[in-house]
């Protein structure tokens, strides 16, 4: 594909849903991204390190919000953490593609200082596969 204009998505826009609710005031995310460890299987007859690939961690998605008490996605992570129940999570992003994933919330962290806001910042585990709706299939 010749370069012409760079087609980068903006990420005004994105919305994150925990569950059956969107969660509130969203200010920034990191996720989902994960990795494969590998395992030695080297033996006698090996004549170099034997690997395999072990089985892939989708590891966590973080996102910070500005703290509304009342808004009812960061109610219900708070929630469900206590609780330990693991919920569906939608990303969608500006152009309408998603990721969609499993997670625990494990962790919702409030912080603050002069002169700005009571932030929160929230740690999802992801469990299982994220389905991507802009991976093309081969």
């Amino acid at each position: 594909m010749e370069y012409t204009v760079s087609q980068a998505i903006e990420t005004q826009g994105t919305r994150v849903q925990w569950d059956i609710h969107e969660v509130g005031e969203v200010i920034s995310f990191s996720g989902p991204g994960g990795e494969s460890g590998t395992y030695d299987v080297t033996n006698l007859q090996s004549t170099r390190k034997e690997k395999r690939q072990s089985l892939a961690d989708e590891g966590n998605y973080t996102m910070q919000c500005n703290f509304v008490p009342g808004d009812p996605g960061q109610q219900a992570m708070m929630v469900d953490r206590a609780a330990r129940i693991k919920r569906t999570v939608i990303v969608t992003y500006s152009d309408e593609t998603t990721d969609i994933f499993e997670a625990y919330c494990t962790s919702a962290v409030k912080s603050g200082g002069i002169d700005n806001k009571v932030a929160i910042a929230f740690s999802l585990a992801i469990t299982g596969e994220v389905l991507s709706s802009n991976l093309e299939s081969s």
